[in-house]
């Protein structure tokens, strides 16, 4: 039986940075420690990695109290995850002098395991996605990596003859 889960989001394509795509994953069954993780891929010139992982100790909170249920911690984490985007994108924009759009907003929706696919096709990632295969505490994420790990990669060409 599998005790954890994990959720994938795309945003929009954002000029200069690109198109980001969040995977984020919650067990709620690994007690008295719970967890959740933010893994962001901003898929532009310049491609940007992003991790993070939070606990939550419940050992002393009474039983009524620490009935936590997965989508508390799935939403914690995607909170986490646009915390982290913004800070990313900030960074991106203070970077290159492009002010003008800071106030662009990116928008995450909820996709399915296409994204992932995407994302390993692209090739844009390798080791990242390794990584995240190798750290993850969902076992449900490292399986779908593991089954997609070997797809054909696209292989892009830009000056054609």
């Amino acid at each position: 039986m599998k005790t954890d889960t994990f959720k994938t989001y795309v945003g929009n394509y954002i000029y200069g940075p690109g198109q980001p795509t969040v995977i984020i994953t919650a067990n709620t069954k690994v007690q008295p420690i719970i967890y959740a993780e933010s893994f962001i891929f901003l898929e532009g010139d310049d491609p940007v990695y992003d991790e993070k992982r939070i606990c939550l100790d419940i050992t002393d909170v009474p039983r009524k109290i620490a009935e936590w249920d997965l989508n508390t911690m799935l939403n914690e984490a995607l909170s986490q995850a646009e915390n982290m985007l913004s800070r990313l994108l900030y960074e991106y924009f203070k970077k290159n002098d492009e002010a003008i759009y800071l106030s662009q907003n990116f928008i995450l929706k909820e996709s399915d395991e296409q994204a992932i696919i995407r994302l390993i096709m692209r090739n844009r990632f390798p080791n990242k996605i390794e990584k995240v295969k190798n750290i993850t505490m969902a076992e449900s994420l490292r399986e779908v990596l593991r089954e997609y790990a070997n797809i054909p990669k696209i292989q892009f060409q830009t000056d054609l003859k």
